[in-house]
């Protein structure tokens, strides 16, 4: 039985970096809004203050704490995938980094099948939430919700990386975040007075009194509800209760790349066959939900430091080059990032005095899933992003391996480097460094693409991000990249959550008309 205390205009599932830009616009546009939330506000003192390391965070109740699959590609490996959980989602744990992608990423994605998420379209919601402090420009937007900075306080080691990459033949460039970047740059971060302006801070903190929106937090959706082929409401549990909440227009899942299509799973909306052997009553037979998982994929190569290494602790992404593994490659596909830190590998001493420099291949090839392990919503779903199973990945991440050793050999950086600690003097050879990035392999944490968007009957969700075979629900989250964007995530899924309220309010105005 529907109670009218329980029915609102839109849910939201999840407070994201798409789920809060979303919730913003609909309260601002009248709508009548649950947001709901599986994780809890952060109380802890000092939780905004860039000083705050992110491995701290790890493990911890505001990170889901995943873990994939052994990465048959990669020596077996297990990898630690930090998701948010709290208000903010994975912004909230993330190295702060904003990073639009590249003009081809989406000019990729129209070609594909999703008309309109070509880049002319897309960078006007990129303009609208950006105040962004540095020149101006009719590309970059200023007076917008989210404050965006160029590194203005970088170490001189990381002056040091800019000056080494210029010596290697890269040019300096200065604001990678318009249409095509090919060069070495400062990074832009979204901070502000020495805070890390997560998505919850800068669009729902100042719509968290407003009498449209009901937020429950610590609640954790279980399941969609129907009537018919509409879905027309959630079930989700807080404090071990069962609550359901309904929704007269459409249903939003934010809950990003694992929750999102963990709920259509759960609800009979994926592959019927896997969904028939745990025991889940069939609703829309979707192979696609789960496939498509992929992430970036990054190493490190660290070297201990002649004298201390000046860095502000917890941002200590200071600088980046976008390149390309083949010189005819149309666009860049590897995004090395100077870290002020020496990063932990394992199987090498650990150093107390140094830097590092993670070789990140963006332009990956290589496609995973997530499956259900069970029926029981509370059982982790399988993660498997198949990481280096298509060898030009590998093939990426040893080119980009040999850059970054060769520029930090640049005299540039004589004043700095003691002695490079990993991989070390003695892997030499491609097949060295093949076996090197096979086992040190890691994740930069911008997985993407489990409820794939298009065009076509395998899509999961259409150009306007209807889930397919459905009324009623729609996701907006990275889960629905065809192709991960070449960087950081952050930026991109704010844009996602931008264009999913421009959707719904737009189709709002036509009902109405």
């Amino acid at each position: 039985m529907r109670h009218a205390e329980a029915t609102y205009d839109n849910i939201v599932v999840g407070a994201g970096s798409a789920g809060a830009p979303l919730v913003r616009r609909l309260v601002n546009a009248g709508r009548r809004v649950l947001l709901i939330e599986a994780g809890e506000p952060v109380t802890r003192s000092g939780f905004d203050k860039i000083e705050l390391s992110l491995r701290s965070l790890w493990r911890t109740e505001v990170d889901w704490g995943y873990d994939t699959e052994p990465q048959q590609h990669a020596d077996g490996q297990r990898l630690h995938w930090p998701r948010g959980k709290t208000l903010g989602g994975s912004s909230a744990i993330c190295g702060l980094v904003y990073t639009r992608g590249l003009a081809s990423d989406y000019d990729g994605w129209a070609a594909a099948g999703c008309d309109g998420w070509d880049y002319a379209s897309v960078v006007r919601s990129f303009v609208a939430s950006e105040d962004f402090s540095g020149p101006r420009s009719a590309h970059r937007g200023v007076g917008g919700l989210l404050p965006v900075s160029t590194n203005q306080s970088s170490s001189p080691v990381s002056r040091a990386f800019i000056a080494a990459a210029k010596e290697w033949g890269v040019p300096e460039i200065d604001d990678y975040n318009t249409a095509e970047p090919l060069g070495a740059s400062m990074c832009q971060h979204t901070v502000r007075d020495g805070r890390r302006m997560h998505a919850w801070e800068v669009f729902g903190k100042d719509v968290e009194s407003e009498p449209g929106l009901t937020i429950h937090t610590g609640a954790f959706v279980t399941k969609l509800l129907f009537a018919g082929e509409k879905c027309i409401g959630v079930s989700y549990q807080v404090g071990g209760q069962e609550r359901r909440a309904y929704a007269d227009d459409d249903i939003v899942l934010s809950a990003g790349v694992v929750g999102s299509p963990r709920i259509l799973l759960a609800s009979g909306i994926g592959p019927a066959d896997d969904l028939s052997s745990l025991g889940i009553d069939v609703r829309v037979d979707l192979p696609s939900v789960g496939a498509n998982l992929h992430d970036h994929v990054r190493c490190s190569v660290v070297w201990s430091a002649k004298k201390p290494v000046q860095a502000v602790p917890g941002l200590v992404a200071e600088a980046h080059v976008f390149w390309r593994s083949k010189p005819a490659l149309a666009a860049p596909d590897l995004l090395p990032l100077l870290l002020t830190i020496p990063v932990p590998v394992d199987g090498y001493p650990l150093v107390n005095q140094g830097f590092s420099c993670s070789p990140i291949v963006v332009g990956v090839h290589s496609r995973g899933r997530l499956r259900l392990r069970s029926a029981d919503p509370a059982v982790p779903p399988a993660i498997d992003p198949a990481i280096f199973s298509d060898t030009r990945d590998l093939d990426a991440m040893v080119a980009c391996l040999e850059m970054v050793r060769e520029i930090g050999a640049q005299q540039a950086f004589d004043e700095w480097r003691a002695e490079e600690i990993a991989p070390g003097r003695g892997v030499r050879d491609r097949s060295q460094l093949r076996a090197y990035a096979k086992r040190v392999a890691d994740t930069p944490h911008h997985p993407a693409g489990t409820c794939r968007m298009g065009n076509d009957p395998d899509a999961v969700v259409d150009p306007q991000l209807r889930v397919q075979g459905v009324g009623g629900l729609r996701v907006a989250d990275v889960s629905i990249m065809p192709s991960v964007t070449s960087g950081n995530t952050n930026a991109p899924a704010i844009m996602i959550g931008e264009r999913a309220a421009e959707f719904l309010l737009n189709s709002d105005l036509r009902q109405r008309r």
